[in-house]
């Protein structure tokens, strides 16, 4: 059976823990990530992450297993147009993404990331579709006031 891997979020799913607690346990040499593609993304093996799982200890009902750690710092601030023109840039670096190269991360891709990776790609569809929007409407009512100034 080939090696399975997931990424940070997934990782986060199956442990049951927020970012902050997940940075902990890499630095803590609880969770060894096998590759990082940025400040942010690691990948893990997925038996690595589910042998993790089960030495950690269970939430109780209304706490996560991030609770009992040091309170964060919090993420920056950013206005919200600042926060989408960001995102759109970093999505900008999917056209040097090949079929190839999505067939072989899905082919290390655990079948128990599946559904969370279809939820989280079909919200991302949704909210790009959000913008397309905007903007077309933003070029219909340009259209209509150059034609109204035309007039």
């Amino acid at each position: 059976m080939p090696l399975r891997f997931v990424s940070d979020s997934e990782a986060q799913n199956i442990l049951g823990v927020d970012r902050i607690t997940l940075e902990q346990l890499i630095k803590s040499g609880s969770l060894k990530a096998v590759s990082a593609t940025g400040e942010h993304t690691h990948f893990f093996r997925t038996a690595d992450v589910e042998k993790l799982r089960d030495t950690l200890p269970k939430p109780q009902s209304n706490q996560t297993a991030s609770d009992n750690l040091a309170p964060s710092q919090g993420k920056k601030q950013r206005p919200p147009a600042m926060k989408v023109h960001i995102r759109l840039q970093a999505d900008l670096k999917w056209f040097d993404v090949t079929d190839d190269d999505m067939l072989a991360w899905f082919q290390q891709l655990s079948p128990n990331a599946y559904d969370q990776n279809i939820k989280n790609l079909r919200a991302h569809i949704a909210r790009m579709q959000k913008i397309i929007n905007l903007i077309e409407e933003g070029e219909k009512q340009l259209s209509a006031d150059v034609s109204a100034e035309k007039s």
